[in-house]
């Protein structure tokens, strides 16, 4: 599984090469050229902006992203402490540490970025949009909340979609809020692809978007691309029992990674089996029955612990010449109990009543078409209300092209408008 869709550095390779553990531009997980995000820096061209009241003050550097043990007693979404910022779009930024629950329904601390906009807010309040990351990456380093690019008139480290639709809603008017994952950017494992835990963390990420912005009882949507479309997917199906109150109004999936037992068969034996690991590694701490499923060798064992301390591209491009055999039992075969977890993590098989608008451009890589043409397909067997746009050239081109179209889809479902859908095949 690899990440962000949206890259502007894809780098061209067939459909069979680039079909699993889905990233930025294959071997871009993280920060392409920049070697990923580098912790925050202050900003010295304003005053940061005060924490609201009754939201705590979390400690400097990152000291903030080390959750107090024992936790703090709080419901799912409640802020346990926040550190402001001056931020992009002329909004006030906070680096939060927030109250969320693992897919094993323990309460855990998840960190994320939220964005306020400091133009005085319209009567009825801002709407709050929670976008999902696609670093492809687990260790804590690379995550957006730990992104100096947030930082207004910084320059952008990398090229991440998350932070263009971060740009993007912010400007017209929402609170933005950008969880990180479970384990990525707090100590404990990361996350990747995890279905449940990533569902958990946007719906309490835009919890916390509206407790910091004070307006509880704000509109909410979702955006996001590639590993946050993956995400932004499995929220829609979970918000219904797991956030009713967010009424999510609905969500856009852009060019998500999905039917991961489909994709995964190819990548074992492609450069880019380092993608492999990596979602085995993102995967394993919520189902260790994937340590007895034979997939890796020792020394692929060995080499997990390299996601959790390195970007994830830069783990795939140094195993990049290396012979899979190396590090996988049998390459071209995903194990059975591998697929059975890929598939318990791919969207697309719990139904869901929040609108989603799914698009997939047609020259997309490294995620192809078919991805979507298939998990359009799984949804039209299932209770889903999905419009799908198919328009032609690259996923970054489609993105930005479809952006006025968002902003319209997202304003007539917070109207309440009926939505759209495409008739299935």
């Amino acid at each position: 599984m690899t990440t962000d869709a949206h890259h502007r550095r894809p780098r061209g390779r067939t459909l069979a090469i680039v079909f699993l553990l889905l990233g930025p531009a294959l071997l871009v997980a993280c920060g392409g050229d920049d070697e990923g995000a580098t912790p925050a820096a202050d900003t010295a061209a304003a005053l940061p902006p005060d924490l609201p009241e009754g939201i705590e003050a979390g400690p400097e550097g990152d000291a903030l992203f080390v959750p107090p043990d024992p936790l703090p007693a709080g419901e799912p979404g409640d802020i346990i402490w926040a550190r402001p910022f001056t931020a992009i779009e002329d909004t006030a930024g906070y680096r939060v540490l927030f109250h969320s629950t693992s897919a094993n329904g323990e309460d855990i601390a998840v960190s994320g970025t939220i964005l306020v906009p400091e133009a005085e807010a319209p009567p009825e309040g801002r709407p709050v949009a929670v976008i999902g990351q696609s670093r492809g990456a687990i260790a804590d380093e690379c995550a957006a909340s730990r992104d100096p690019s947030y930082e207004r008139d910084h320059e952008d480290v990398g090229d991440w979609s998350e932070r263009d639709f971060a740009h993007l809603m912010a400007a017209d008017g929402y609170v933005v809020s950008i969880p990180d994952y479970e384990g990525f950017g707090t100590p404990e494992p990361g996350r990747f692809l995890a279905g449940a835990s990533a569902a958990h963390t946007i719906l309490d990420g835009a919890r916390a978007g509206r407790l910091l912005a004070g307006t509880p009882d704000a509109p909410v949507v979702g955006v996001g691309n590639s590993q946050g479309g993956h995400a932004m997917a499995f929220a829609a199906e979970a918000a219904g029992t797991y956030a009713p109150e967010l009424a999510l109004a609905g969500v856009f999936v852009g060019h998500p990674i999905a039917e991961l037992p489909t994709i995964g068969g190819p990548m074992g034996s492609s450069p880019i089996f380092g993608q492999y690991l990596l979602a085995y590694a993102g995967l394993l701490p919520d189902n260790p029955e994937l340590a007895e499923s034979g997939a890796l060798t020792d020394e692929g064992a060995a080499t997990l612990d390299r996601f959790e301390s390195e970007c994830g591209e830069n783990v795939v491009a140094d195993l990049g010449s290396e012979d899979p055999s190396t590090y996988l039992t049998d390459p071209a075969t995903v194990p059975p109990v591998f697929a059975d977890v890929l598939e318990a993590n791919s969207p697309g098989n719990e139904g869901s009543d929040v609108p989603i608008l799914l698009l997939h451009a047609a020259d997309a890589e490294p995620i192809p078409q078919l991805v979507s043409d298939l998990l359009f397909a799984r949804m039209c067997d299932g209770t889903y209300t999905v419009e799908y746009l198919k328009p032609a050239g690259t996923a970054e081109a489609a993105n930005q092209a479809t952006e006025p179209y968002l902003l319209d889809w997202m304003s007539d479902r917070i109207a309440g408008e009926p939505a759209p859908t495409t008739p299935c095949p």
